[in-house]
């Protein structure tokens, strides 16, 4: 998840990223993989998201910004990759520093976007053609080899590219209705996985994802979405069952498995940020390969702590799921705007 150049840049179709052979997917999941991934240089750090903590199963804050951030985050990550395959350079920078998100592209993280999504949009579509100075080689005369000391220096020159910021926006909306699309099929599996979780991991049986859309077409970076859908739903879900453990507390004193999945939340880094892949998992892991603890004569229920949290996460992929047919309504909204 490499396609046809056009000499044009704003020729450059949507079904021309399309295009983009399904065997460029390992490429991105590789390098999500890699334990040493750069955050974004300019996106401000943060102690958290603003979550409205309620019980399990009860209703969530349907105001609440992060998962449709985090939508415009993969699409806007998706997209940059399409344009850098397409050798499109400047209009991948434009986009990869607009809204103050230099490093975006290399984030895997879901809390990348700083910014509310239709905001964002309305911004980029409502942006004027901007002219950039773009610096290339000369090229090599007679056929010479670049490296050839006998040749004379090649000459580093510059030339003007319009980058058109609405047409960069036109493109972003149709990536997100793609991002959505799969999203969507994504939160299922998930929520499968879930169900099956404990019965895997007494087998060691890895889940069998089958991550190809109902399009037949899946886009570049969708195990690598996956991966940060798998975590942002945990990060939820965690808050959740934090804010129902709350009602136990004694007076002024939180139980003691409140205080115990607090501390692993908080070393977890509260599953924020770029670290790595398979953030969720390992987090889940460490709550599943401990029975019952005695801490400070009180008598902690790890898996019934897991299963607590892994039963919120199952209500929350049902709510996320929800929320995504409004993306296309939204994205229709702009361009009949624009």
């Amino acid at each position: 998840m490499t396609p046809l150049r056009s000499s044009n840049p704003s020729n450059r179709t949507p079904a021309m990223r399309r295009r983009v052979p399904l065997l460029l997917l390992g490429l991105l999941d590789a390098f999500a993989a890699s334990p040493v991934l750069r955050a974004p240089s300019r996106v401000p750090s943060r102690a958290g998201v603003a979550m409205t903590l309620r019980e399990p199963g009860g209703e969530l804050d349907r105001h609440n910004p992060v998962f449709d951030r985090f939508i415009l985050q993969r699409a806007v990550q998706t997209q940059i990759y399409y344009l850098n395959e397409l050798h499109d350079q400047p209009n991948a920078r434009f986009l990869g520093q607009f809204g103050d998100h230099e490093g975006l592209d290399e984030y895997h993280g879901f809390d990348g976007l700083n910014a509310e999504p239709e905001n964002y949009i309305s911004s980029l579509l409502a942006t004027p053609p901007i002219k950039v100075g773009v610096s290339s080689w000369s090229s090599v005369r007679f056929g010479g080899s670049p490296g050839n000391p006998h040749l004379p220096k090649r000459e580093m020159k510059t030339h003007d590219f319009m980058v058109y910021p609405d047409r960069i926006g036109q493109g972003l909306l149709r990536c997100r209705d793609q991002i959505a699309k799969e999203t969507a099929a994504d939160l299922d599996v998930l929520a499968s996985c879930d169900v099956d979780f404990w019965r895997r991991r007494e087998t060691g049986i890895a889940p069998t994802l089958d991550f190809g859309s109902a399009d037949g077409d899946s886009s570049p970076t969708r195990r690598a979405t996956f991966d940060l859908i798998s975590k942002l739903t945990l990060h939820v879900a965690v808050k959740q069952t934090l804010g129902a453990m709350s009602k136990e507390a004694d007076g002024e004193q939180l139980s003691a498995r409140h205080l115990w999945l607090e501390q692993r939340f908080a070393e977890s880094g509260f599953l924020m940020g770029d670290r790595g892949f398979n953030t969720a998992g390992k987090f889940l892991e460490a709550l599943a390969c401990k029975d019952e603890l005695l801490i400070e004569g009180s008598v902690i229920n790890a898996h019934q702590i897991a299963n607590e949290i892994l039963d919120a996460r199952q209500l929350l992929a049902k709510h996320y799921k929800k929320r995504l047919p409004g993306v296309d309504e939204q994205g229709t909204q702009h361009q009949l705007l624009g």
